[in-house]
């Protein structure tokens, strides 16, 4: 073998190691950051977010407000993620019963979803006429439907008769200012809260902060009715 042919095998040699040794290292870390992520501390912040910015007087939500438990979701119609976590949420909701106040706060992400707004809009219109919770199961459970529609509000007469609405005081209160500032007021608190994403969730009045699966946040939840 030539001295220019050993110093190549040498170099090489040399580099395979450090990849190995690397690849070792990185494994070893990753390890250890799941771990952290799955344990139940670090499932929630430390910090308490304002109640009166989460569940305000008059929110939507389907439990005693004196429940042990008390979930928040800011959340959009339109979003794919909210879409994928609302059977969970669901879960949750009846595994706990009156344990846990589910909360729903409107957090339409308008510059990237073309139709959050008015089905925010729509689910708060159902709400005066006592079906707020009607509206927001079959907006997420016919998500694929209405949300890519250049007419939206088609398919949301439709829902509104579904669910047993006026529908013509639905469309009257469908773009009516109040219905309007009751949305904006959702989002408002969201800023407030620097929420940045949708589903964004609040256990208690902690941001969660872990993975977004059943099991963690039943690890939560659980974790509260505890104290």
């Amino acid at each position: 073998m030539s001295q220019d042919a050993k110093v190549i095998t040498g170099i090489g040699i040399v580099t395979l190691i450090i990849i190995i040794v690397g690849a070792v290292f990185l494994s070893n870390g990753n390890i250890g950051s799941t771990t952290s992520t799955t344990s139940t501390a670090s499932l929630l912040d430390s910090a308490k977010a304002s109640n009166a910015l989460l569940d305000p007087k008059g929110s939507f939500q389907t439990g005693p407000s004196n429940a042990p438990v008390t979930f928040v979701e800011f959340g959009d119609f339109e979003c794919p993620g909210c879409g994928a976590m609302y059977p969970i949420v669901k879960q949750l909701k009846q595994a706990y019963g009156n344990k846990m106040n589910l909360v729903f706060r409107n957090f339409p992400l308008i510059q990237i979803h073309k139709n959050a707004m008015i089905a925010a809009q729509a689910a708060v219109a159902a709400s005066e006429q006592g079906k707020f919770w009607q509206m927001h199961d079959i907006l997420y459970d016919n998500q694929n439907t209405w949300a890519p529609s250049a007419n939206p509000k088609s398919y949301f007469d439709t829902y509104a008769k579904k669910i047993g609405l006026n529908v013509s005081n639905f469309d009257k209160a469908l773009n009516s200012k109040a219905v309007i500032d009751r949305v904006n007021k959702d989002e408002a608190a969201g800023n407030s809260l620097q929420v940045n994403e949708t589903p964004t969730f609040y256990i208690n009045q902690h941001h969660f902060i872990g993975n977004y699966t059943y099991s963690d946040l039943k690890s939560a939840i659980d974790s509260q009715i505890k104290k």
